[in-house]
């Protein structure tokens, strides 16, 4: 983001599927009203864009992620992902098989979880 006043490096966490986007953070948070962009972050509460996001708490998460150990990832719940983004990561993690994939499913509502569980199911991508 470049201004009068400088510029700042914003980064963006996407997740894709093929060629469709199914999680993308600040696009899919940020959202402009009559007073400039805001977003929700953590807390459920307005903040500026871009001068307060939520992108070192999902910098946080996706390490909470990678640092849990394997036989405990699956029932882990991640207090802090109000995103729903370790029920997508679990739900592509190649770690898990069917049995786990099934059970998934049935308890999330993650939309963008789902599609990726619907898709290993089927057997992968096919373009």
């Amino acid at each position: 983001m470049c201004s009068q006043y400088g510029s700042t490096d914003l980064p963006r966490y996407r997740i894709t599927l093929g060629d469709e986007i199914i999680f993308d953070d600040p696009k899919q948070f940020v959202h402009q009203d009559e007073t400039g962009s805001f977003v929700k972050n953590l807390k459920g509460e307005r903040a500026h864009y871009p001068y307060e996001n939520d992108i070192s708490d999902i910098s946080a998460l996706l390490r909470e992620y990678l640092d849990t150990p394997k036989e405990e990832l699956f029932a882990k719940q991640f207090a802090n992902d109000c995103w729903g983004i370790a029920n997508i990561l679990k739900a592509a993690d190649r770690r898990f098989g069917r049995r786990q994939l099934e059970l998934l499913k049935r308890k999330t509502r993650n939309l963008a979880a789902q599609k990726v569980i619907a898709c290993r199911l089927r057997g992968g991508i096919r373009k």
